[in-house]
């Protein structure tokens, strides 16, 4: 994530690849904020997460605050984890407050999370394929919102055929 300036404060943010978690999938976005100036700022900053529908729409899945007290000429480093996570496509916005007043925000670039696990089990394997076949031939919904694989907004041969390289390791 490209860092930001303004006035006197920069802040920089990361996002740690998605990995797979006791509970679902999870991310962590690493924050930090450095104070040039040589005032002393009482802020907090805000974390959310969005995650894409199938239709395209975006949906706030979770809010993150934490408080902080930035001296003059101080660094300070936060981390955000999102935890129990499903399949998806998501992206983090982060907003860095001073005094209820917002002074700088970022926003991630769009991530997938567990790409090509459609039935959200942690793998890649034959039973993802199983259940897109389902989806297109059956009509099946229930894994509807993790279907779209190769991001195009259908579900469709393509989506197997990206699953197909997944497993193949030709991603």
């Amino acid at each position: 994530i490209n860092p930001i300036t303004s006035s006197n404060l920069s802040f920089t943010c990361s996002l740690v690849d998605p990995h797979l978690a006791n509970a679902g999938y999870a991310i962590q976005a690493r924050t930090k904020i450095k104070n040039d100036d040589t005032n002393v700022y009482n802020d907090f900053i805000f974390a959310k997460l969005y995650k894409y529908t199938l239709a395209g729409a975006v949906e706030r899945v979770e809010m993150q605050k934490i408080g902080l007290d930035l001296s003059g000429g101080a660094s300070v480093s936060k981390n955000f984890l999102f935890t129990g996570l499903e399949p998806g496509r998501y992206y983090v916005t982060l907003q860095y407050y001073n005094y209820n007043s917002l002074k700088l925000g970022i926003q991630s670039r769009d991530f997938q999370v567990g790409l090509g696990d459609v039935n959200g089990d942690g793998s890649v394997n034959a039973a993802d394929v199983t259940a897109l076949y389902n989806y297109i031939l059956n009509g099946d919904e229930t894994y509807l919102s993790t279907s779209d694989v190769n991001n195009d907004n259908a579900v469709n041969a393509g989506d197997v055929t990206a699953v197909y390289n997944i497993i193949l390791g030709q991603n």
